[in-house]
């Protein structure tokens, strides 16, 4: 499976044009690839960040990130034992 966030850190491949103005939530369960979604609007984005708040259906832990058009990247951890954490 190739890397969600691809077209983000290299533009330049397989033709794609770049997406300088996407912000993209990506969620990995118990460290595999569960799913992606891009938007153009920093208020939607931030939002559906939040929504995230438990593991769902990981057996260990989630991890939801935010990746910013500038770089910036977000991070929370969610465990199946309650705990969370994030930067």
């Amino acid at each position: 499976m190739s890397d969600p966030n691809a077209i983000i850190l290299d533009p330049t491949k397989k033709g794609k044009k770049p997406m300088d103005n996407t912000f993209v939530i990506t969620v990995h369960n118990d460290g595999d690839y569960f799913s992606s979604f891009r938007y153009v609007d920093a208020l939607s984005a931030v939002n559906d960040f939040n929504k995230f708040n438990d593991v769902g259906d990981a057996k260990e832990y989630r991890t939801v990130n935010l990746l910013e058009p500038s770089g910036k990247l977000h991070t929370r951890n969610f465990y199946r034992n309650g705990n969370v954490n994030g930067k």
